[in-house]
């Protein structure tokens, strides 16, 4: 399980969360058929469908059928003594036949899990449909999780640069580099977190550690081997492929390193940023050829890595505009003087200690996201969290990072994030499965997170420096003083004048 959770966590921080989910859960549901497929044979071989019972004082043989079932064989289940004594009854031709009966279900167990590629769930032992919920909860809690490792991992990361770099004009510190640095360590002790308590709810804590059965381990060593060889050697479009994606993280590490001077540096401020890199190799795949010299001999019409059409497929088009209605939202909040105000009202925070406050508005984002997309609450947030860190003089970065991070840990329901509803699909789970496990990580990720941007965060980003461009211009906050008082002024007239009149006809009814 936790070979499968690193993997699924590795994978989605370069690749959506609900894409990574859809490659690791098939994989793993091969290896479930497989492992049931051992139990259901071995316990074929221990179950009492019909007993005999032998009486060795009176050498009678007593024969007990129970009720008729899909499958009928008979097989002796007496204690161990008794099935010594009673194998020596036995002759050699009946045990030849019972061998073969036997070998004969087996193989028919065998050949039906493979036509169906399934198994009943319902008729597993507790033991089994145990492995089968913590295993496909283990991949999506590993892909959630996994997605905050990287700053295109997932959308609410996106949202939160977008918003940062809008507020803090390009400013912000916020690059694909310095985000894997603060990010990546938190999205690995979450994921060992799930990893965790996965064991614990479904196997128990003595259990954690304790080896399997061999057998059961290198049948699934047999059959990840299987899978692996049958995909062949690699092609050469998906070495270009990966290839491109190579130089493009190369590009992102290497863009704005922090600590020395990256390749950005040799442009002027503002004309490079992380969609550049992304640009150019997006471009390239266009351009690219999908074969060789050689084998494009025999073919005039040669494909190239990406065309038009199966970019319009692929692309998540409601996300883009997403993003762009977030931005355009950001935009007339800051036009139209909400955000001053907001920021102005929020400032009675700030008797409350900083990181109670961003324990607590973690927790708020993180049980939002259970019942709408996370992108979509980080979008509403952001421009909020913003100005509310400008009203209690704290760096926005300080809250809004932690904040998009927690958007990701939906952990409790199926309609909370795409990889939940995917798990949640195959029939194994039920809603209840998934909040006995979900509201601890829940509660666990955001005192990771919580932690984290108040101990290396706060030093990588410098975050108890409050920025210039965050301070609020004097005119515009006197502005905004002279537009509310004029509000007030106006409000206090016309609760007079209702006062006024009140009083009058409160004076002629008496009269």
């Amino acid at each position: 399980m936790l070979g499968f959770m690193l993997t699924t966590a590795f994978l989605s921080m370069w690749v959506s969360n609900t894409a990574t989910t859809s490659m690791m859960i098939p994989i793993a549901q091969a290896v479930l058929t497989q492992l049931m497929d051992m139990r259901i044979s071995h316990n074929k071989n221990k179950n009492v469908l019909a007993t005999q019972k032998v009486d060795i004082n009176s050498g009678k043989q007593e024969s007990l059928v129970l009720p008729e079932l899909d499958t009928v064989e008979i097989i002796i289940t007496p204690e161990d003594q008794d099935v010594k004594e009673f194998t020596n009854h036995q002759s050699e031709q009946d045990q030849i036949a019972d061998q073969q009966e036997s070998f004969e279900l087996e193989t028919l167990v065998k050949q039906k899990v493979r036509e169906e590629e399934d198994f009943d769930f319902e008729a597993l032992d507790p033991e089994s449909q145990k492995l089968c919920k913590a295993m496909l909860l283990s991949i999506c809690y590993a892909a959630n999780c996994g997605g905050v490792g990287t700053l295109t991992g997932t959308g609410p990361n996106l949202v939160m640069k977008g918003q940062a770099d809008l507020i803090a004009d390009g400013k912000s510190g916020i690059t694909f580099a310095t985000w894997f640095v603060f990010a990546f360590p938190v999205a690995v002790i979450n994921v060992l977190l799930a990893w965790l308590c996965l064991q614990v709810v479904y196997f128990g804590v003595r259990n954690i550690f304790k080896s399997g059965d061999k057998s059961e381990g290198e049948q699934v060593k047999k059959i990840i081997q299987n899978q692996y060889d049958s995909l062949g050697s690699m092609s050469f479009a998906e070495k270009a492929v990966m290839c491109h994606f190579v130089i493009l993280v190369l590009c992102w590490f290497t863009l704005e390193p922090e600590f020395v001077p990256g390749w950005g540096s040799l442009f002027k401020h503002g004309y490079i940023n992380d969609a550049v890199p992304a640009m150019v190799i997006a471009c390239l795949l266009f351009v690219f050829p999908s074969s060789r010299k050689q084998d494009r001999a025999h073919d005039q019409t040669c494909r190239t890595l990406l065309d038009w059409k199966m970019f319009n497929r692929k692309l998540p088009w409601g996300v883009a505009l997403l993003l762009g209605g977030g931005f355009a939202l950001a935009h007339a909040c800051k036009e139209s003087g909400l955000s001053l105000w907001l920021a102005q009202q929020m400032g009675i925070m700030t008797g409350i200690p900083t990181w109670i406050m961003i324990a607590i508005i973690c927790l708020i984002i993180s049980l939002s996201t259970e019942v709408t997309t996370n992108t979509a609450v980080c979008t509403i947030f952001m421009p909020i969290l913003a100005d509310l860190a400008k009203g209690i003089h704290v760096h926005p970065i300080y809250i809004m990072f932690p904040a998009a991070i927690s958007s990701s840990f939906a952990f409790m329901l199926p309609v909370a994030t795409p990889p939940n509803t995917i798990a949640f699909s195959y029939g194994y789970l039920k809603i209840v499965d998934m909040v006995k496990v979900g509201w601890i990580l829940n509660l666990l990720c955001v005192m990771v997170v919580t932690l984290a941007i108040n101990t290396w965060g706060m030093a990588y980003f410098r975050l108890d420096v409050y920025p210039d461009w965050a301070v609020i211009p004097q005119d515009s906050l006197a502005l905004l003083n002279t537009t509310h008082s004029d509000v007030v002024n106006h409000t206090l007239i016309d609760d007079s004048r209702d006062n006024f009149n009140d009083n009058i006809t409160s004076l002629f009814n008496i009269g």
